[in-house]
């Protein structure tokens, strides 16, 4: 397994630029994986993909947030975007409100660290998952 790192400016035609000049140089690899700090870099990455020629098949993309993922999963298109991290708007913006409620309210320390839940959705768990997706 090979494994290369594409760093991009974290949007999805930035990222389709960077990584179709990877698949370019790389012409070997059948299979790719495709992971990034956000939805743009892999919606970027397996666009990049597709217009080269690679099957949805030979691709597994993992989003992060859900938000371009449930655009894709929307239609009956074969996609290389499997699976993303759901991280609800509103749940983070609720647990940033108790937060700060409990520290001026309370006296309470901010906490080092605070996580509001998330779930992994893919085409067939987005809409039960409570996703929106605009």
């Amino acid at each position: 397994m090979k494994t290369i790192d594409v760093p991009t400016d974290n949007t999805p035609t930035g990222a389709q630029d960077k990584i179709a000049a990877t698949v370019t140089a790389n012409t070997g690899v059948k299979n790719w994986v495709i992971w990034g700090c956000n939805d743009e870099n892999v919606m970027g990455g397996v666009t990049a993909l597709a217009n080269a020629g690679v099957g949805p098949d030979h691709v597994v993309g993992v989003g992060l947030g859900a938000y371009l993922a449930c655009k894709e999963w929307k239609s009956d298109k074969p996609t290389g975007l499997r699976a993303a991290l759901f991280i609800n708007g509103k749940d983070v913006g609720a647990l940033a409100v108790q937060t700060m409620y409990d520290k001026l309210k309370k006296g309470k320390d901010f906490p080092a660290e605070a996580f509001a839940p998330t779930t992994m959705v893919d085409r067939a768990s987005w809409k039960s998952a409570g996703l929106t997706c605009g």
